[in-house]
């Protein structure tokens, strides 16, 4: 469970973990933000639940830390997997999670880009550099440094 909070507060940084003693009580949770928690169920079920005017919304049941962090968007990512793929229509900086899993861009220009704004070439070459000699500063750049775990 603290692997988990952890990854949550990278994204979430003020997450708390409340922790219900009583059996009887409702279940555990873990609070994201004023309108957002995640139940823990005592199977280790987790439902993400938000608050808007009163009213509560439950996510589908996941059955694992990893399906909740998916469906916050904090996906836990190795820097091996980030991927450079350049083509002649385009530039694609990703994580490649594997075949049975839909990559997570990290950068994109499409060639209508470069066509329409110059200046957009040199922020591609500038990643592709970066992604190659140091992605951990891409990320932060980015803002996106969460999604390695």
């Amino acid at each position: 469970m603290k692997e988990f909070i952890l990854s949550l507060q990278k994204r979430f940084p003020n997450a708390l973990y409340h922790h219900s003693s009583d059996p009887d009580m409702e279940d555990d949770y873990i609070q994201l933000n004023e309108k957002t928690h995640i139940q823990v169920g005592q199977c280790n079920e987790y439902n993400i639940v938000t608050e808007e005017n009163g009213k509560f919304a439950y996510s589908p049941t996941y059955k694992n830390t990893s399906q909740v962090l998916k469906a916050l968007g904090i996906a836990q990512c190795n820097l091996d997997q980030l991927t450079v793929a350049i083509d002649e229509e385009s530039v694609n900086i990703y994580f490649d999670m594997g075949e049975d899993e839909e990559p997570i861009h990290v950068v994109y220009w499409h060639e209508d880009e470069f066509l329409e704004d110059s200046s957009v070439i040199f922020s591609a070459l500038n990643a592709v550099d970066m992604a190659n000699r140091n992605p951990q500063e891409l990320l932060e750049r980015l803002e996106l440094s969460y999604l390695v775990g």
